[in-house]
């Protein structure tokens, strides 16, 4: 298998974690935490648009707002760097939200 190839099977990985990670941050397993969920992941989704020219061109990029890019020439299948990484985020606000859940189940258990 070529280099290429390997970016290419690497970012659909990618994407498919993304997938899951949204699942859990605005989908039927947010649960309470659905809009706000929905919310956050749109005004990040549009930080990236102000920050980077090219992010109609990434990967990560359609897997965050749920479009596809399949054919589309010069596609950049890593994710954005750093603290803009679409997956660190979506993991980041994963964490919060099931945090949240966790500690408003202990309250719950107590009373």
């Amino acid at each position: 298998m070529g280099e290429e190839q390997n970016r290419h099977e690497a970012g659909l990985e990618m994407a498919e974690r993304i997938r899951d990670l949204i699942s859990q941050v605005y989908g039927k397993a947010a649960g309470e935490y659905y809009l706000e969920g929905y919310n956050r992941v749109v005004a990040f989704a549009e930080e990236l648009q102000h920050k980077y020219p090219d992010c109609k061109q990434r990967r990560a990029y359609h897997a965050l707002i749920g479009s596809t890019i399949e054919g589309a020439p010069d596609i950049i299948e890593e994710d954005f760097p750093g603290e803009d990484s679409a997956v660190l985020f979506l993991e980041g606000v994963a964490h919060e939200f099931k945090e949240r859940k966790d500690a408003e189940q202990g309250v719950n258990d107590a009373v």
